[in-house]
């Protein structure tokens, strides 16, 4: 929903003074499976609901129309998928997407790593692109790519400094990270290397205790061992599992005051 509040506010700044209807085409990208927030069947919602209003708000001058650009076939189940599926963009734009020249396009990246193949379409085409997911090269440099808008987060040190200040402000020295293997988010191993290259944690001043979750995990038998040398554990992995995991310490009175989850 955030997102689409920055199109329309562009659309309106760019847009002062139209006197005709403005047909907005919006294209979103995004994963089918429920493996992360951005999923287009956990985002989508937002997007119906928000365009309905804005349509109904802006129907003298804007009117959106938007299509989920995804698979039916579960071609786009994990994130490494969205870089080598473009080619459902590039068809839709070419084959079923007539009048260019009477729709204003925009396309819409909902999330997981960046990707500059849909920056090069953005500018190639010459349209507005929002992107979602995690900044980490030069997809914000307006040389390489002036027509694309990265709304994720800039630095992955960033979690680094948090991580730090958490453990510092509270005095914990002795923490446990469990992160997801299974590869359907790029998020957790990146995790894994910004814990494990930490300042605090490499010179000893924070103990970092790591728990791999294989894909098919014994979720009790993993809260055991947790439990063993930690009563704080940072988690990352995607929103079922997280889910999974919670009411796995439920049963096991592992969300009393005793344990912080994170």
């Amino acid at each position: 929903m955030r997102r689409l509040i920055i199109v329309v506010s562009f659309l309106i700044q760019a847009y002062p003074a139209i006197d005709c209807l403005l047909n907005v085409d919006l294209l979103i990208y995004g994963l089918r499976p429920a493996v992360m927030l951005e999923s287009i069947p956990l985002s989508g919602p937002g997007f119906d609901v928000g365009i309905e209003e804005i349509n109904r708000d802006y129907s003298d001058v804007l009117r959106i129309k938007h299509t989920y650009i995804s698979d039916e076939n579960h071609d786009l189940s994990e994130c490494d998928d969205t870089s080598a599926h473009f080619d459902k963009i590039s068809n839709y734009y070419y084959g079923s997407l007539q009048n260019h020249s009477e729709v204003l396009l925009i396309l819409m990246h909902l999330g997981c790593t960046e990707t500059r193949v849909f920056a090069q379409l953005s500018r190639e085409w010459n349209i507005l692109a929002v992107s979602g997911g995690l900044t980490y090269s030069t997809l914000r440099d307006m040389n390489f790519y002036p027509s694309t808008l990265a709304t994720g987060p800039v630095q992955l040190q960033l979690y680094s400094v948090m991580f730090e200040k958490i453990c510092g402000t509270f005095e914990w020295t002795n923490v446990g990270f469990a992160y997801d293997t299974s590869g359907v988010l790029p998020w957790p191993g990146m995790m894994h290397d910004i814990f494990t290259s930490n300042g605090a944690v490499r010179s000893g001043r924070i103990l970092l205790q790591m728990f791999a979750i294989a894909p098919k995990p014994d979720l009790p038998d993993l809260l055991n061992r947790i439990s063993y040398v930690s009563r704080v554990i940072f988690m990352s992995g995607t929103p079922i599992l997280i889910r999974k995991l919670m009411i796995a310490a439920w049963k096991q009175n592992m969300t009393s005051s005793e344990y912080v989850s994170l």
